[in-house]
């Protein structure tokens, strides 16, 4: 059993989340075919008069995925009053213990000379008592909400995992470890930066840490394709069900039924992303980004459809976004508000794209520090069952000194300091502490996209008349502003 100064079991005592902004494929527009404007569907006021009746945290957990966001610790206690024991698969990618601070490239959009800024996300600074005591603290809440039958993988490198391994044994019992994988992070030939830090031998691994609650857990054993030239001197006998080879225990085996072989403790097939961010369809531009085919194989192997994963380091959201994909449940907790950005519109993109996946997502939050007002602006109109609504202004200095950054010595237009902006239509002007509703989000897919800044909306005659919208607009930094528009005052008529 490892000690440290200051070792404890510390029992927090978690703050209150709220509902903060829901997303959802059931009130998303739809698009008319003839001139591509959104239209806004009916059930929007089905689902605003569902979320008035406040449903707890596990009620809405039933229908909904869910982000938290806030102190990791805090929100692991708040699980733990929800969902003990129901949480089939966690995974997580926590701080490394490098003492060194990430930092990312933030790009203004839609301009084709790329001009950048750098924005710290977070220090991995620790001493080792302390660092010791934040996992320590986190892997017993982690074990309560894990079910029965289920995993927790823990990704780290050679500077922590041998730590953490002591730890694990503890909490989870020696005889529920169950294997020490290797990730081979300089696959395919690849070397990397990390190689060039110490000058000795060429740093070329990711360790994950994989244990389970009991000795009855989910495990689908995944295969590697066979390579042609296997297939070409094994598969060289056939009879009327095929190509087929004998094993050396003389067991007989199509072509056609040989799924592979079975993977290893070894990956050796799955490139980092450090190597590929350049290139990757992947990036969000986050620091430290997973690739998605390793959560991917994590999480075919360790869970089922319908079970629900967790990863409370959720950095720029991969393990949701291929939880969603595979058609989990799902929640991610962060503290980070660029990583519960990154995530949610990420997961938008992946709802988007995939009509199959059904099950949107909500944000709850302990944080009611107010967005920033009047500094980015918007104006609109409505005729008839039109709605207008176009990009008006952008207080350059405010956002920059929002943001800690001082002017870059360039030209470029105000708009390609904005992010992403997001659309909440509603029925009454006043009620702004309502959860927000993502009805339509402008989120361009890259840096060399600008947001479009000028939107027309056409209103179902079925849609409950709408008198207001509510604009949240995300600068570059992850910054978030608000604005609420009143669109009574340029109606001609009710809508149609």
């Amino acid at each position: 059993m490892l000690q440290w100064k200051g070792k404890t079991k510390n029992v927090p005592i978690p703050s209150k989340y709220f509902l903060s902004i829901m997303y959802s494929p059931d009130f998303s527009t739809i698009h008319d075919i003839k001139n591509h404007n959104p239209i806004l569907v009916p059930n929007l006021n089905k689902v605003r008069m569902n979320l008035n009746s406040a449903p707890s945290f596990e009620d809405a957990f039933e229908n909904t995925n869910i982000i938290l966001h806030g102190e990791n610790l805090d929100a692991l206690q708040f699980l733990k009053q929800n969902l003990t024991k129901k949480v089939d698969l966690i995974y997580i990618d926590p701080p490394f213990m490098k003492n060194v601070s990430f930092y990312r490239q933030t790009f203004v959009r839609g301009v084709e000379k790329d001009i950048s800024f750098k924005q710290k996300q977070y220090s991995d600074n620790w001493e080792i008592d302390a660092y010791l005591q934040f996992l320590y603290d986190r892997l017993w809440i982690l074990k309560d909400l894990l079910s029965e039958t289920g995993s927790v993988y823990v990704h780290l490198d050679e500077d922590a995992a041998h730590y953490i391994k002591i730890l694990l044994d503890e909490v989870f019992g020696k005889e529920n470890f169950q294997r020490q994988i290797i990730w081979n992070t300089a696959s395919l030939n690849v070397a990397g930066f990390k190689g060039q830090v110490r000058n000795n031998y060429i740093y070329a691994t990711g360790i994950l840490l994989f244990y389970s609650k009991s000795d009855s857990y989910t495990f689908n054993t995944q295969y590697l394709p066979h390579s042609q030239e296997f297939i070409e001197k094994k598969y060289t006998p056939s009879d009327e069900a095929g190509r087929y080879r004998i094993t050396r225990r003389k067991n007989k085996i199509y072509l056609a039924e040989d799924p592979g072989e079975p993977i290893t403790n070894i990956w050796n097939d799955i490139l980092s992303f450090n190597y590929a961010k350049i290139a990757s369809k992947e990036s969000v531009f986050y620091p430290t980004q997973k690739p998605e085919a390793l959560l991917e194989r994590i999480i075919l192997t360790s869970s089922h459809p319908g079970d629900v994963v967790l990863d409370c380091f959720s950095g720029s959201g991969t393990t949701a976004a291929i939880a969603q994909k595979l058609n989990r449940k799902w929640i991610l907790c962060d503290n980070n508000r660029n990583a519960i950005l990154a995530s949610s519109k990420r997961l938008q993109r992946v709802l988007s794209d995939n009509t199959d996946c059904c099950r949107g997502f909500q944000i709850w939050t302990t944080d009611r520090k107010p967005d920033y007002e009047d500094i980015i602006t918007f104006c609109g109109t409505r005729k008839n069952n039109h709605i207008t609504i176009q990009f008006d202004d952008l207080d350059e200095e405010l956002v920059l000194q929002n943001a800690n950054q001082s002017s870059k010595k360039h030209s470029y237009p105000k708009m390609a300091l904005i992010d992403s902006i997001f659309f909440d239509f509603l029925q009454f002007t006043g009620k702004n502490h309502q959860p927000f509703l993502i009805q339509y989000a402008d989120i361009p897919r890259g840096r060399k996209e600008s947001i479009s800044g000028s939107y027309e909306f056409i209103l179902s005659k079925l849609t409950p008349l709408i008198t207001a919208v509510r604009i949240k607009t995300v600068d570059i930094f992850g910054n978030i502003y608000n604005q609420v528009l009143d669109l009574m005052g340029s109606s001609d008529n009710d809508s149609d």
